[in-house]
């Protein structure tokens, strides 16, 4: 059989009368056009399942974005699938709206990630909000989820002229066909890892030569030319750490209120010289750059990595794997940095990647957070 039509499934939006005929009229359409039945005349939509869920909801509807809730069937729901202002029979991405208690359980991020894995090499573009990000800063989370929908139908997510993201009969596969409307697709299985950011080995300072005797016999200028020295070579360093290695070197393994006063004279020594300069508790060669290092096997947390170094360490992250998702790029730097893990120092890393993004390095984009573009 031959179908002649001056329409597309596409074309017709569904929801737009009560009857069915426009619906069973779209899965016809749409059967002769791709060989696959799916029907969207059946609901595959139901109702919010969390007051946030809504609000979401209607800030997209708001924007003037139709959205369908609980898109799918069985396990494989997407909480809102959002269609396009002039398309409403196309997808244009799925919103998960993930709550407090998601953070507090690791195997249901493992378990989401997954299954976003899976609707991604499918052909969908999952968009995630965050309740705690929408209720700390309602205005700017929704100017982030209203960006990333405009970037996506800028790239033509939201205007392709096919059926591809009508109503899947289950939200785990939408036809193959979608996948050329999505900005950015996820690689397959089958596609290369990139390799993750590899960054120099952090070194570590050595005395200039072996000191015999305690720190007690050492002089003022001495102590402050081997602090200058380690902050030379290992600055942007924490002051505490300079102190500690100063002790290493005239071998003390105990630190006494004394030890540690005279280590710290060094320090200020150091710093009246001009060969050292401290900002925030962190020492840093005068006139050296920043560069981020890894720490792999010194047992550093966060809390010992300057925030310009933890800074420059996320844009460079970002610019080697060219977008992140903004819930993966805090581990994504602290492996790269070879951080022991801790859950403690995981706010500063995001403090950090945060100034990026209010400084206009970063931006959210569809696939995650991305370097700004030069104009």
């Amino acid at each position: 059989m031959h179908v002649f039509s001056s329409l597309r499934a596409s074309d017709i939006n569904p929801t737009a009368v009560a009857t069915q005929g426009p619906a069973l009229l779209a899965d016809f359409l749409r059967f002769a056009e791709t060989g696959k039945m799916m029907t969207s005349s059946g609901s595959t939509a139901a109702d919010a399942e969390s007051p946030f869920e809504l609000e979401v909801g209607e800030a997209l509807e708001a924007m003037g974005y139709l959205v369908d809730r609980q898109v799918g069937v069985g396990a494989y729901r997407i909480d809102i699938g959002v269609r396009g202002r002039d398309r409403p029979g196309i997808y244009v991405a799925g919103v998960e709206c993930d709550g407090a208690a998601y953070h507090a359980a690791p195997c249901a991020r493992d378990r989401d990630r997954l299954r976003q894995q899976v609707l991604e090499q499918r052909g969908w573009t999952i968009l995630r909000v965050w309740s705690t990000d929408w209720y700390r800063d309602h205005a700017r989370a929704q100017d982030r989820l209203r960006r990333s929908l405009e970037d996506l139908a800028e790239s033509g997510g939201s205007t392709h002229g096919s059926s591809s993201g009508t109503v899947p009969e289950s939200a785990a596969s939408p036809p193959e066909e979608q996948a050329s409307a999505v900005a950015v697709p996820e690689p397959g299985p089958d596609a290369p890892d990139i390799p993750r950011l590899s960054l120099p080995p952090y070194r570590t300072a050595t005395p200039s030569r072996a000191f015999r005797g305690s720190l007690l016999d050492a002089n003022s200028h001495q102590v402050g030319q081997e602090a200058a020295r380690i902050v030379a070579v290992e600055g942007p360093i924490h002051q505490d750490e300079v102190v500690a290695r100063l002790l290493e070197f005239w071998g003390h393994e105990r630190r006494g209120g004394r030890l540690v006063r005279l280590a710290t004279g060094g320090v200020e020594a150091a710093i009246r010289s001009g060969a050292a300069v401290r900002r925030d508790g962190f020492l840093y060669a005068a006139g050296a750059s920043t560069s981020p290092r890894c720490r792999t096997g010194l047992s550093h947390g966060p809390d010992l990595v300057a925030f310009e170094e933890l800074a420059e360490a996320a844009r460079r992250v970002v610019e080697h794997l060219g977008a992140v998702k903004e819930e993966d790029l805090a581990s994504e730097v602290s492996r790269a940095l070879g951080l022991r893990r801790s859950r403690d120092g995981m706010p500063r890393i995001r403090q950090a990647i945060q100034s990026l993004v209010d400084k206009g390095v970063l931006v959210f984009g569809v696939s995650g957070l991305r370097l700004r573009k030069e104009s």
